[in-house]
């Protein structure tokens, strides 16, 4: 189900929520998206209706972040465009990880990926970071 405010530019997700973008997809039992303002095309006339781009989308319960190469889970993602990052987070009693094919599994109190160099950093917080890798044979 989807419930949407052209007022505050944000529409919520329930029931299942499936987001596609073209580096991977996000699926959750929940998500928020926000907006940034309207902008009309340069050549307006009156059948053209003004575009918006999404400015954050903030994922919770059960998120799975999938691109290629890697799969990320976690309770709750948090998505800007204005950086291209992606903020896993977890609970104590079961953090976020990353299982990625070539550098093996990441966890930690929060990972973030950035879209922009295909990084994976790892946020301690409280908790202790653990990265288990593979050796090439």
């Amino acid at each position: 189900m989807l419930v949407y405010s052209d007022k505050d530019r944000r529409g919520d997700f329930s029931g299942g929520v499936l987001a596609v973008a073209p580096n991977g997809t996000i699926r959750s039992d929940q998500a928020q998206f926000f907006l940034g303002p309207a902008k009309k095309p340069p050549s307006a006339t009156a059948a053209v209706t003004p575009s918006s781009q999404i400015e954050k989308i903030i994922a919770s319960g059960h998120v799975l972040l999938t691109q290629p190469g890697r799969k990320g889970e976690g309770e709750q993602l948090v998505y800007t465009a204005a950086d291209g990052r992606y903020v896993l987070t977890g609970t104590p009693a079961a953090p976020p990880y990353v299982m990625d094919a070539v550098k093996g599994t990441t966890t930690g109190a929060a990972l973030i990926f950035n879209d922009q160099d295909d990084s994976v950093e790892v946020s301690g917080g409280q908790s202790a970071a653990v990265t288990k890798t593979r050796a090439p044979k």
